[in-house]
This record gives C-alpha cells, sequence and structure tokens, in this order.
C-alpha cells in the first residue's frame, strides 16, 4: 500500500491541469526528453529516486517543492517563463498558490497590500481582457521600476498592518 498522499483531483476524477490541459508531470516529463535524460539519468542529477520520478511524471504523487524542485528545474535548464509555468503548475496540482508566489507574499508587505487591492475587484480576469492596453500599461510601468533599482522596501514605512 502506498504510503505517500495521492495527486488531488478534479470532481470527474481527473487529475488537475492548467487550461491547455497539462499536468506537471507531462510538463516535466517533457522537460526530462527535451534534454534527452533518461529517468534514470535524471534522477542521478537530481537525486531522487526512479521510482519517486515516475511517479511524478505519472501525476500519482503531489508535485514536490524546495530544494527537490530547485534541482530538478537547473538539471533541466529550463527558462524563466517555463519555471514559471512548473511553478502554476505545482500550485495546482497542490491546490495551493504557487511556491514561488507564495514565499514572495510572505517576505513582502507590499506585494500583499497590492494583492488585497486586487481582490476588491470583481471579476479580474475580464478587467484584464476588457483594458488589455491598460493592463500591459501597469505591467509594464512594475517591470520598468523594477529594472531601475526600485526596491519595494521603501515603501514599507508607508504602509501599516
Amino acid at each position: 500500500m502506498a504510503k505517500y498522499k495521492a495527486m488531488p483531483r478534479r470532481d470527474d476524477g481527473a487529475v488537475i491541469a492548467n487550461a491547455e490541459g497539462v499536468t506537471f508531470g507531462k510538463m516535466i516529463k517533457q522537460l526530462r526528453e527535451r534534454c534527452n535524460l533518461s529517468l534514470r539519468g535524471a534522477c542521478g542529477e537530481i537525486g531522487i529516486s526512479t521510482a519517486y520520478l515516475s511517479d511524478l511524471e505519472n501525476d500519482r504523487r503531489y508535485p514536490p517543492v524546495g530544494d527537490v524542485i530547485k534541482r530538478m528545474l537547473s538539471t533541466y535548464r529550463v527558462d524563466e517563463n517555463t519555471e514559471y509555468e512548473v511553478m502554476e503548475l505545482i500550485g495546482l496540482g497542490r491546490k495551493e498558490l504557487a511556491p514561488d508566489m507564495a514565499e514572495f507574499l510572505r517576505k513582502n508587505q507590499f506585494a500583499r497590500l497590492v494583492v488585497r487591492k486586487l481582490m476588491q475587484a470583481d471579476n479580474l480576469d475580464s478587467l484584464v481582457v476588457d483594458n488589455a492596453d491598460e493592463s500591459l500599461a501597469i505591467i509594464s510601468a512594475v517591470d520598468g521600476l523594477i529594472s531601475k533599482g526600485v526596491e519595494t522596501r521603501k515603501f514599507d514605512a508607508d504602509i501599516e498592518d
């Protein structure tokens, strides 16, 4: 009998996937194969057992977090966009917030304030779609501030818990 917690599933029994139908397991298997790594070869580099990686690739276990996922992403040489996708799939697969976002929000008061303000909007996704130009401008402005080295820490003094 398996001693680990089985993957969460939707009400219809299917493994939780993103909008394109990709699960965490399917994504990491594609990444491993793209690197021309065998299951055993990947496990040797990541430092996990073949049974564990096989279970992950076949969506039989919860996606890992922490050092295991870091070593996996490093071994598979993923770019930043792919890392975001993997983190989102981990969040979906675990029915939690993506682990990189959860850690970021725990550490950044300003980010929590921004998220709380966004939570006040009804149907936020439609706001982004209906106002794509404005949404892109906001994202670009934030990206520009960050790239210029503006630290959110300077705003912490203005924000109360």
